[in-house]
């Protein structure tokens, strides 16, 4: 593990690479997460749509090759790489796309989505911990890779009054196909407990359990096992930006059925093609992922099947909504 001179932390890879643990507090990070850059490098890439269009089918092709798409969803240590920016990415070994992409408007999207979520889930589980003073956390994190938002929101709860942490069992659960980001995330939290203030002397652990989203069983028996637990549900760019109407409806009914009534879940979306950057879609035609371009209404009209509702929401205008549902 290294601590660099402006206070980074950093944790090992399965593969053995030390890369940043991402800190939405870190200046190294706030620099390069600003909507208004957002709404400047947005504005300049729908103005450039016609480029990709015209674009010759093998450079086409060369963007897909290089995407590193794994079965149409974009990996998630590559993203984590987008959401550190600029500085942070720095020393790291990713390819020429990605620190060509780390300084469009697509990434400063990414960055704004992870720190919305990490400040919505620590809002929304604060007055549960303030009730519940030591009973066990337990963070679900959908498809969550290496869980950089679930640690951010316990950095931004610690920060608050971290005396709503410090006499309870914490465990952030990743439920995914991949094991490559919830290993990360382990090594993050070892690094963390050891090397900040926050984290020192937090009774905190990580859990992979493989999941497909499509079968909601081991959701099901996890939440059973943890009734008593305070539950917090997040799912950034994963469940609600992938997931079909059937899948997300599906997991939002097995968790109405067994966690308890305050249970909040915080997520994201892409806004819909009306308000989406047009050069998304564009993007996406090339790349061949298979983000839903669902929209707030799409959103709405899947949750109240399921019997939850929006409680709040934000949009960044260009690509991400990110928001918080209940159960009424």
């Amino acid at each position: 593990m290294t601590v660099s001179t402006q206070g980074i932390l950093y944790a090992r890879t399965p593969h053995g690479e030390e890369i940043p643990i991402l800190d939405i507090t870190h200046e190294a990070f706030t620099n390069y997460c600003n909507e208004a850059v957002l709404e400047k490098k947005s504005a300049a890439a729908a103005s450039k749509i016609g480029m990709i269009s015209h674009m010759p089918g093998f450079l086409k092709t060369m963007i897909r090759k290089s995407s590193n798409t794994q079965n149409s969803y974009l990996s998630g240590m590559r993203t984590l790489a987008l959401k550190l920016g600029p500085r942070l990415m720095k020393g790291m070994k990713v390819g020429f796309t990605e620190r060509r992409l780390v300084h469009e408007f697509s990434s400063v999207a990414l960055r704004i989505r992870v720190r919305n979520i990490s400040i919505l889930q620590a809002e929304a589980l604060r007055p549960e911990l303030e009730r519940h003073p030591n009973k066990q956390l337990v963070m679900v994190n959908i498809a969550g890779g290496a869980a950089g938002d679930s640690i951010n929101s316990l950095r931004l709860l610690a920060a608050a009054n971290k005396e709503l942490l410090s006499k309870r069992r914490i465990e952030i659960i990743v439920l995914d196909t991949d094991t490559f980001g919830p290993e990360f995330a382990s090594s993050s939290i070892e690094v963390l407990k050891i090397n900040d203030p926050l984290f020192f002397g937090l009774n905190l652990s990580v859990r992979h359990i493989r999941y497909d989203w499509n079968s909601t069983q081991a959701l099901s028996e996890l939440l059973e096992s943890t009734k008593d637990a305070i539950h917090g549900f997040s799912s950034e760019g994963g469940l609600f930006e992938y997931g079909t109407d059937q899948a997300i409806q599906a997991n939002l009914e097995a968790i109405a059925r067994t966690s308890n009534s305050d249970a909040r879940i915080v997520g994201s979306i892409m806004l819909d093609p009306d308000h989406i950057n047009p050069m998304m879609v564009e993007m996406q035609k090339v790349t061949g992922t298979s983000t839903r371009f669902l929209g707030m209404d799409g959103l709405r009209s899947i949750v109240s099947k399921s019997g939850w509702e929006i409680e709040s929401s934000k949009s960044d205008g260009s690509v991400y909504a990110t928001f918080t549902l209940k159960h009424p």
